[in-house]
């Protein structure tokens, strides 16, 4: 990407940040090819046995990235791009005694024989293995990127989802109605975790185009984690407030480039974001959600607090928040599914590309 493209980005996102009206949103592609697992790093793991930290191989990281940054340069957009140690590794999960099973396509934790009152007591360490191995990866990244792209601080999950992988869907929904003080407690230390984590990763990630670029992709000017919690389906609004966003909050007031991602399945809990200090919510408009105009009103009441990236399946529903929604704070961009030699699915690339080009004439 040469520099002027890079100058127009910049400005592009800034604006957007600031939630000036350009005339148009900004469009982008959600394309998260970093979240899926390295294939050489699977053909050579057992997958009859646990995944260890020192199975991974940050060299294939880096070369995965290659193929990333090429083929990311020559999509037309207005978003900048990152990449990221990821590669479907649940890091905090296995760090925390998660069990990792490998299959030909993803990777997945087995959560350990615990209870939430163990969790509640517990000291975590956080330097371990797993943890080690991440900030090794992450730091090889770096250097092999050499300033070529952005560098994200990669997927790390938020203590309500670190709950669900230790305890199980089931077992957390319990806790949440618990009305004993184990689950605050329990929160508290994964929350601890996540923000010492969060801090490792974020001393060695350099700064992009005088400013840093979340996983999701959103320019901020501060290191920026992505506070995400996707279980937070199952938690009414008010749970929500006094339950889990207190530990949320301590994220987002620690790192003021935090951005939140959240899908369609809780709208309940969008003008809690809003009055947050969070620098964007991204919002994916999942198939099967809620009815569009119970949407469209949140996302509005959103927009008007924050700026909001939406995430689109299919060309139709971006097509439709473009023409339901005000430009001012808004990006629209569309999730592009990853080939098994690391580039974005063709057909819809195209589509794409027409599209954008057609909203910006």
């Amino acid at each position: 990407m040469d520099s002027s493209e890079v100058l127009r980005r910049k400005q592009l996102c800034s604006k957007f940040l600031q939630k000036e009206d350009i005339g148009r949103p900004l469009i982008g592609l959600m394309w998260e090819p970093a979240i899926l697992p390295v294939q050489s790093y699977v053909d050579r793991i057992d997958l009859s046995i646990p995944a260890l930290p020192e199975d991974i191989n940050g060299e294939e990281m880096c070369r995965e990235c290659d193929s990333i940054i090429r083929h990311s340069d020559s999509i037309p957009q207005d978003f900048f791009y990152s990449v990221q140690a990821s590669f479907n590794h649940l890091w905090l999960s296995a760090a925390l005694g998660c069990t990792m099973k490998v299959t030909t396509d993803t990777i997945w934790s087995e959560p350990p024989d615990i209870s939430l009152g163990e969790i509640a007591g517990w000291n975590i360490d956080v330097r371990g293995k797993w943890i080690d191995k991440l900030v090794e990866c992450h730091k090889m990244i770096v250097a092999h990127v050499n300033g070529r792209t952005a560098v994200a601080v990669p997927w790390l999950d938020g203590p309500l989802d670190l709950l669900v992988s230790l305890l199980g869907p089931e077992e957390t929904a319990m806790a949440l109605v618990d009305d004993t003080d184990l689950f605050p407690k329990a929160m508290d230390k994964l929350t601890d975790f996540v923000i010492q984590v969060t801090e490792l990763i974020a001393k060695s990630t350099p700064v992009f185009a005088d400013g840093y670029v979340s996983r999701m992709h959103i320019y901020t000017q501060d290191v920026s984690p992505t506070v995400m919690d996707d279980a937070t389906w199952m938690a009414s609004k008010e749970n929500f407030l006094k339950k889990i966003y207190p530990f949320e909050k301590r994220i987002i007031d620690i790192f003021p480039g935090s951005v939140y991602h959240m899908h369609n399945t809780s709208t309940q809990i969008t003008d809690i974001l809003g009055k947050s200090a969070l620098k964007a919510v991204q919002y994916t408009i999942d198939p099967n959600g809620p009815d569009w105009e119970i949407q469209i009103k949140a996302i509005s009441e959103l927009q008007e607090l924050k700026p909001v990236v939406l995430s689109c399946w299919n060309l139709e529903d971006a097509e439709r928040a473009r023409r339901d929604l005000a430009s001012k704070g808004l990006a629209i961009t569309l999730v592009l599914e990853t080939m098994p030699d690391r580039s974005p699915e063709p057909k819809l690339l195209k589509k794409f590309s027409e599209w954008y080009l057609n909203v910006l004439h």
